[in-house]
């Protein structure tokens, strides 16, 4: 019996050191900003045909940008960043690259562009509207801008080039320009501390416990090594 209470109080002594340790280095997320708002209601067309609500995003945090195919100026900059936080953000982590050339960018022609961005359609979906005026309502409901710019060949649509970070309850935390590499490296920190909040964090606990048993473990692999049995048996007295 007190073999057995010898180990259940090294197992919750780990269990509550690696908690611990998880409460004290767990990254702050970013903080609820009156003012700032819900993201907007949507439904969209991903470029694997699927249909995308905005209710399916919830209960996880996620990134919406804005770009189009088209697109030959800051575009590319705004999906290379994406294409960045895609490999570094823990896998809760969802993003949505919503199109402004709803006239050009049919899902086909999406799905091309994700093909040749090697978009995992597991955590990133390119959206394309149904027109301009659900376009226009979806943007401003972000707090952000466009409008087409028809005498610009180049670039015929004008829009922000920031990055909207979305909590599980679609609260916007904030938006970062993705010009600025400051503002990049807030983002991933931001959105990591997000993706580690709630139901997401408990892999990284899980981690963390199984790194405690490596340790436990391999101290008591020294203690055998060095012909200590003490240190890893309950005796019995009398």
């Amino acid at each position: 019996m007190r073999r057995f209470s010898l180990a259940l109080m090294v197992l919750l002594s780990g269990a509550g050191l690696a908690l611990g340790m998880w409460g004290f280095l767990r990254p702050e997320p970013p903080p609820r900003v009156e003012g700032y708002p819900v993201a907007p209601e949507f439904t969209v067309t991903a470029h694997d045909g699927s249909t995308l609500r905005s209710a399916d995003l919830r209960g996880r945090p996620w990134l919406a940008a804005f770009v189009f195919t088209r697109c030959t100026t800051v575009c590319p900059i705004v999906t290379s960043r994406l294409s960045e936080l895609a490999r570094i953000l823990p896998p809760s982590q969802r993003i949505v690259a919503f199109s402004v050339d709803p006239d050009h960018d049919s899902t086909e022609v999406l799905s091309k562009h994700a093909a040749g961005l090697g978009a995992d359609v597991k955590r990133w979906a390119f959206a394309g509207f149904s027109g301009k005026a659900d376009r226009d309502r979806v943007v401003k409901g972000f707090a952000l801008t466009t409008f087409d710019t028809p005498e610009d060949t180049a670039n015929p649509i004008a829009h922000d080039v920031h990055i909207a970070l979305v909590d599980a309850e679609g609260m916007v935390r904030g938006w970062y320009d993705t010009n600025d590499a400051e503002k990049m490296t807030a983002l991933r920190r931001d959105a990591t501390a997000l993706s580690l909040t709630g139901f997401y964090g408990l892999p990284v606990v899980n981690a963390t416990l199984n790194a405690v048993s490596a340790v436990l473990l391999t101290a008591g692999l020294a203690f055998i090594l060095a012909g200590r049995r003490e240190p890893h048996v309950a005796y019995v007295s009398g």
